[in-house]
């Protein structure tokens, strides 16, 4: 954990907002305009590792090329003191995960657009510009508050994303990436021609666990799963 205080460029630290496998979310506010953000800093030991730092800064370069305002846009990167981090705007809410532990379901109809209809606008422009997600899923979308009593959907953490264009690609044949129960039989076996149909398939399974409240199948049986 980085300490409070702690300036990464123009960034100030002030405090952790999340954190996982790969690092850290912090709070943060440029030094100069004071303007709150999101950074997200890679753990030091994987920032050492040459293919996790292309794999981030791939993740950096294209949320940053993403304008919709349902995916959270990235602001900045930054190289430091062996610190890598992206500097994202701040959604101040919970995520999707969040909601749907408070409020399991099922939920209405409208409800349920309510929340899809941003989200499949957003994965419809990602697409258009040749980038699939490969992790969508309710902990990676931002619920930012409207002001009305209601969300605003973002989509974040493009971490595995693939560019269909990028002949060279970063995944090897045989890789499972992505999380149950939302990724596609495809990506269980481990295929590396993932296209846009993955995200449809988390799509479905989100979409399902909005309006049914579970999952079309036990997500924690493997055969079934991958099947």
């Amino acid at each position: 954990m980085l300490p409070q205080g702690t300036q990464l460029g123009s960034y100030e630290i002030l405090d952790p907002i999340a954190s996982g496998g790969m690092g850290v979310v912090y709070r943060g506010r440029h030094v100069t305009f004071g303007e709150e953000v999101a950074i997200k800093v890679l753990l030091p030991n994987l920032a050492m590792n040459p293919k996790v730092r292309h794999r981030f800064q791939s993740e950096a370069f294209v949320q940053r090329q993403m304008h919709h305002p349902n995916i959270v846009g990235v602001v900045d990167f930054l190289d430091q003191d062996g610190h890598l981090a992206i500097v994202m705007e701040l959604v101040d809410g919970p995520t999707l995960e969040n909601l749907l532990e408070e409020r399991p379901g099922p939920w209405s109809q409208a409800d349920t657009a309510g929340v899809l209809g941003p989200i499949v606008s957003a994965m419809s422009y990602a697409h258009a510009r040749e980038a699939v997600h490969r992790d969508l899923k309710p902990a990676n979308v931002l619920m930012k508050p409207n002001g009305q009593g209601g969300f605003t959907p973002k989509v974040t953490d493009f971490g595995l994303v693939k560019v269909l264009s990028d002949s060279q690609g970063m995944t090897r044949a045989g890789a499972v990436m992505g999380t149950v129960p939302y990724m596609a039989p495809e990506q269980f076996a481990g295929l590396l021609e993932i296209d846009a149909r993955a995200d449809v398939f988390a799509l479905g399974m989100l979409g399902y666990r909005l309006i049914k409240g579970d999952f079309p199948v036990n997500p924690t049986n493997m055969m079934v799963v991958a099947d």
